[in-house]
């Protein structure tokens, strides 16, 4: 599953840990099979954690580490871009280091990282991020899927569903709307399906942290 040019599509943009967990198993598979053997993993963090532990496990490694790179909403600098938060203090001379994400929508994070891992005098460095976003500048060298841009940036992970799918929730309900009205409109519009208790999960979260609340038997902006 090298990065491919052809752009695929998403069944449902709301990923489930089953899906995510087989695809990262999948394209270590791919990058196995590619000749490519890795001593270290090096995961973009938050992103990057769940697919590089499955990684890590496949290539029976231990060296796995984090790089902490900030680039979507609140955490992005003034003019957008990806800012290196914690640089990498490890020994990767001469040694084979893998890069992983869990998506590349503009290859910011992702090429930061990348360069950042050059600098320290790899024999080699490969990248991978379970889903690409064909609009990306720098690409992957593995990805299980490529995506539209607009279908790439609307991909809800399950390590942040709250960050994602409350996002879309607090966007939509503009008007008071009831809570399966909600998820048709999440369907319709953005082939969002979620399982309904972590619909409802979100939904309590929002309203817990004084975002949302109840008005019977709807919901709108606290």
């Amino acid at each position: 599953m090298g990065t491919k040019e052809s752009k695929d599509t998403l069944e449902n943009n709301y990923i489930s840990w089953e899906t995510a967990a087989d695809w990262s198993w999948e394209i270590a598979e791919s990058i196995d099979r590619s000749g490519f053997k890795p001593n270290i993993i090096i995961s973009i963090i938050r992103g990057g954690l769940t697919p590089s532990t499955v990684m890590s496990d496949y290539f029976e490694l231990k060296n796995l580490f984090g790089i902490k790179i900030e680039h979507w909403g609140i955490t992005k600098d003034a003019g957008g871009n990806a800012v290196l938060k914690e640089p990498l203090y490890v020994d990767m001379f001469k040694k084979k280091v893998l890069v992983v994400d869990d998506i590349c929508n503009t290859g910011q994070s992702l090429k930061l990282a990348h360069d950042q891992v050059s600098d320290s005098g790899p024999r080699a460095v490969k990248t991978v991020t379970l889903l690409a976003s064909s609009g990306s500048k720098f690409k992957p060298d593995f990805s299980v899927k490529v995506l539209p841009p607009v279908v790439a940036s609307q991909a809800i992970f399950p390590w942040n569903r709250n960050e994602y799918l409350a996002r879309q929730i607090m966007a939509l309900l503009k008007d008071p709307m009831g809570e399966d009205a909600l998820l048709d409109v999440l369907d319709k519009r953005f082939n969002i399906r979620p399982p309904k208790k972590n619909f409802k999960k979100t939904l309590e979260w929002l309203i817990e942290k004084e975002k949302l609340s109840r008005h019977g038997a709807y919901l709108k902006h606290a």
